[in-house]
C-alpha cells in the first residue's frame, strides 16, 4: 500500500464512520468489529461492491461470521456511497 489512493483513503474513511457508528449501537470497541488489516485492503482494493462480495472478501480476510453480520451490510453501503 506504499502508493498514494485518494480514492482508497476516501473509502476507508467512510467504511471506518460506519463502523464507529456500529460500535457505538453495539457497544463494542470498533477495533473489534473488524480485523483492521481487513478494513484496509478491502478498502484499498476497491473491488468488492454489493453485500455479498463484502462479505466473501472479509471472510477471506479472517473476519468472524459474528464480525461479518453487525458489520457488513454498513460497510458495503460505505463502499457504494460516493
Amino acid at each position: 500500500m506504499g502508493a498514494v489512493n485518494p480514492e482508497a483513503a476516501d473509502r476507508l474513511a467512510r467504511v471506518r464512520a460506519a463502523l464507529a457508528e456500529i460500535s457505538d449501537e453495539v457497544s463494542v470497541p470498533v477495533e473489534n468489529l473488524l480485523p483492521t488489516d481487513a478494513v484496509r485492503q478491502l478498502c484499498w482494493e476497491g473491488t468488492a461492491s454489493g453485500v455479498t462480495r463484502v462479505d466473501d472478501a472479509l471472510a477471506g480476510s479472517g473476519a468472524r461470521a459474528w464480525q461479518r453480520r453487525l458489520t457488513v451490510p454498513a460497510v458495503a453501503a460505505a463502499l457504494a456511497s460516493a
